[in-house]
């Protein structure tokens, strides 16, 4: 039962358009994108900084003040590193959740061929 509610959600939250668009919907943020790969990461990156965002964990370090062109501005923090490796984390689960729809598409494929042959074959008995 799990596995078929993961990929309706997967399916929900990562849809693709008529044209070559990708969709991104996730925690309130929708973007979209030319690219596969690029809808993917910020999918990721949308789920990692909700996640992040309702648990209370930083995912930048700390803002510094940085002289700039004479000027003293406030340079955000760089990622840290729980940041990376959730993301990193969420994106091979991602993927795997990715390559089971197509295992299973391509699985359901072979057994509507297979079904299709046994109807015909059962309508061709000779008694």
């Amino acid at each position: 039962m799990k596995s078929a509610t993961s990929k309706l959600l997967i399916d929900n939250y990562l849809k693709a358009c008529d044209s070559t668009v990708y969709v991104v919907t996730r925690h309130g943020r929708r973007r979209r994108f030319l690219s596969r790969s690029a809808a993917i990461n910020n999918l990721v990156h949308f789920m990692v900084t909700g996640t992040f965002d309702k648990a209370g964990i930083p995912t930048h370090e700390p803002t510094q003040r940085v002289l700039h062109e004479g000027v003293y501005v406030n340079q955000r923090g760089s990622l840290t590193e729980g940041y990376w490796n959730a993301h990193h984390r969420t994106h091979r689960r991602v993927m795997k959740l990715l390559a089971r729809q197509r295992d299973i598409a391509l699985w359901e494929k072979k057994h509507a061929a297979w079904v299709a042959m046994r109807d015909e074959l059962y309508s061709q008995k000779p008694y």
